[in-house]
């Protein structure tokens, strides 16, 4: 069973609407521990020290997390939940009515003592990494600089509780397959210092990807176009709707 590395609580990612949408629902049952998902129950439940299951709001039949820009994801960080919170080491329970955000907050940075403490703001999500890329490029360049084989790179948001991020990626690396030599990483926020990584959700990364021959940047972007292009005009100019900037940024170093 995989878990999302980057919360204190062993988030499973089968909760990824959950984290995509700030929305966990009745019938949830979160582990503070990954241990409570290996071996009998019996010998489970002598890892976990807190538990947790939401009792409020009720089961929808699918969480709205097609809104990338993050409006579903602020929208239900205020919103109400009711769940049973369990000590298992004084063998307790407490019913607990707090926010989304908050509930959201306990499993990332897992301090049971202060979780109930009201949430300013929601984190920022993946998709506005978009307006950092240029200060992120930094970070990159000097990684090329230690591989003289790296000739460009591509980089992008990207999130793995996010469909649709985790779509594009997929249809990127499909089409560069066909045309490039590449390699890639997922780098996550902590280890790029030029702007501040707790503006955003922890899920929130960038993906690179490292062009190892010598190219130009219309093919890049042409092969980009291909991979996440869906067609649509102006209507007033009908030229088509599609920019590289919308997606990502493009740098070479053989021009």
């Amino acid at each position: 069973m995989k878990f999302f590395q980057e919360f204190k609580w062993a988030v499973p990612h089968a909760f990824n609407s959950a984290i995509a949408s700030c929305r966990f629902e009745q019938g949830d049952i979160l582990y503070d521990t990954p241990l409570a998902y290996s071996g009998s129950w019996g010998e489970a439940v002598q890892h976990i020290n807190y538990s947790l299951q939401v009792k409020f709001p009720p089961r929808s039949s699918s969480a709205d997390t097609s809104n990338n820009d993050g409006s579903v994801f602020s929208a239900n960080w205020s919103a109400r939940v009711v769940f049973e919170f369990q000590d298992h080491k004084t063998k307790t329970s407490k019913l607990v009515e707090t926010t989304q955000g908050n509930l959201y907050t306990l499993l990332w940075k897992g301090n049971v003592d202060n979780y109930l403490t009201e949430q300013t703001c929601a984190p920022k999500q993946a998709i506005e990494l978009l307006d950092k890329l240029e200060l992120a490029s930094v970070f990159f360049e000097q990684k090329a600089a230690t591989d003289h084989n790296i000739r460009g790179f591509f980089i992008l948001p990207f999130c793995p509780a996010s469909d649709q991020l985790v779509e594009k990626y997929k249809r990127l690396d499909n089409v560069f397959l066909e045309f490039f030599q590449f390699s890639k990483s997922q780098i996550n926020l902590t280890e790029i210092s030029v702007f501040s990584y707790a503006d955003f959700v922890p899920t929130a990364k960038i993906v690179a990807f490292f062009f190892l021959q010598n190219l130009d940047s219309t093919e890049i972007k042409e092969a980009i176009k291909k991979a996440l292009y869906k067609p649509s005009r102006d209507k007033k100019t009908k030229k088509e709707n599609f920019s590289v900037s919308n997606h990502g940024l493009v740098k070479i170093f053989n021009q």
